[in-house]
């Protein structure tokens, strides 16, 4: 390699333009041209048909920051669609796959036959990026320096890939020891010792507890419950009908030191404050006090998870069956203005809550109707202090059991009304309905009884 300033001006003279659009070739606020990968070594990066459309500099030397440049965004090279060694990786068929931070770590993994490692264009891989790895393989690793750069870039990373990844897929962690990169690593350790890193690296919800733990006193309990509302907020970005939010949740509060489920301290509360109140007016306080639980609609997300938005009936029925009966539930279905007005009001202030629950309720409760109000606010102070005295930190279970009782009384009600008013298509559809929600909700039950017994066991 030669040291100098234009020697890419000097090798294509016809063609200056061209590399100033490419980014290959700037200006000084002096006027002067220069090369922009000048004293570094250049490494080609190529699209996923192998054709070249950028370049990357590394620094010779260590002290120059900084250390990677890549050449600009251009009409051929888009940085954020780009990942580094995919195409490399796809010619040797590579089945797994790993995130790493540089080229030189890529190209490292490379040549200790490890084939299935990329890395983004200097900017944080993002979700399209993920979600492509893991149509190749359920199981994606990252592996991010241990040093608080690389871990910040991890969580990131994590926090992009929540929303595409469904129960079938799986996030995992790999810091290797001793502040190695996959580069040093395996010059110190060799290929063999690599592969057994990258088979042992830390499943997701390991990696969340460890993270997370680092930074919260766990010796108290307010530690322990900024902890649970940090995995709670992280769940919420998991895809509808996700399993894992739940068993996410669950394994945490257990990790904790959690005893019982939240779900069953949580209906005592309940019954403890006020043994007569209704369903409705239950979840109405459920969702005063964890009003982000709407920010996936429970009614969208019960009614998709059972199978109901896509009931298979019969092409008679099908034909026949007007439009309005085989829409997907909606509140106002209900029939219960209180609820309703709870429930749209926490929509619309969703962006403006503060993250405090009390502070939250009390932004809320000027919002809805004064027959609303005045019937919450008596309620709500000793629901409060009930929950806050108990220590529970979620209501996810219990808010997804309720909205699961109305719906069942729902459809209940309505297929008394067709009975006695009859309409055989109509009747027909909520009998599916009401057939697929209770096989579902059976199905739920099973799982949480299994889930019990592994933790008793």
């Amino acid at each position: 390699m030669r040291f100098g300033w234009q020697h890419l001006e000097h090798q294509f003279p016809q063609d200056i333009e061209g590399l100033k659009a490419l980014g290959l070739v700037r200006q000084s606020e002096s006027g002067r041209d220069y090369d922009l990968l000048r004293d570094r070594v250049i490494f080609p990066i190529r699209d996923n048909q192998g054709r070249t459309i950028g370049f990357g500099g590394r620094a010779l030397d260590d002290e120059v920051k900084p250390k990677y440049i890549n050449s600009s965004d251009s009409p051929v090279f888009h940085k954020q669609h780009v990942l580094y060694g995919y195409y490399e990786s796809r010619q040797q068929r590579a089945n797994s796959w790993l995130v790493v931070e540089g080229y030189m770590d890529v190209i490292a993994l490379y040549q200790a036959g490890i084939y299935g490692a990329i890395a983004s264009m200097g900017t944080a891989i993002n979700e399209s990026q993920i979600s492509r790895l893991l149509t190749l393989n359920p199981t994606l690793t990252l592996s991010f320096d241990g040093d608080s750069a690389g871990q910040k870039a991890a969580w990131r990373t994590l926090e992009v890939a929540l929303p595409v990844l469904a129960d079938d897929k799986e996030l995992r962690f790999l810091t290797l020891p001793n502040n190695h990169d996959p580069d040093t690593f395996i010059k110190s350790q060799g290929g063999d010792a690599m592969r057994e890193q990258i088979a042992n690296a830390m499943p997701l919800s390991q990696y969340i507890f460890a993270y997370l733990s680092e930074r919260y006193d766990l010796t108290l309990a307010e530690g322990k419950a900024k902890l649970m509302s940090q995995v709670r907020a992280l769940t919420t970005a998991l895809p509808k009908g996700s399993s894992f939010r739940y068993l996410l949740n669950n394994d945490v509060y257990q990790k904790l030191g959690g005893k019982r489920s939240q779900n069953v301290e949580a209906k005592d509360a309940l019954l403890d404050f006020d043994g007569d109140m209704t369903i409705s007016q239950q979840l109405q306080l459920c969702f005063l006090f964890q009003p982000r639980a709407l920010i996936e609609d429970p009614i969208e997300a019960i009614w998709q998870q059972a199978g109901i938005n896509d009931l298979q009936l019969p092409a008679h029925i099908k034909q026949k069956a007007a439009p309005d009966i085989l829409r997907p539930l909606a509140w106002e279905d209900l029939q219960d203005i209180a609820l309703l007005d709870i429930v749209s009001t926490i929509k619309r202030c969703l962006n403006h809550l503060p993250k405090d629950a009390n502070a939250a309720a009390h932004f809320i409760l000027p919002n809805v109707k004064p027959i609303t109000q005045e019937t919450l606010s008596r309620s709500w102070g000793g629901f409060y202090k009930t929950l806050i005295g108990r220590n529970i930190l979620s209501l996810d279970e219990l808010i997804e059991n309720l909205v699961m009782q109305l719906l069942k009384l729902y459809l209940q009600k309505k297929m008394q009304e067709l009975i006695k008013n009859p309409d055989h298509i109509k009747l027909a559809i909520v009998r599916k309905q009401s057939q697929l929600l209770n096989d579902w909700l059976r199905a739920q039950q099973a799982e949480q009884s299994a889930q019990m017994a592994t933790v008793k066991s």
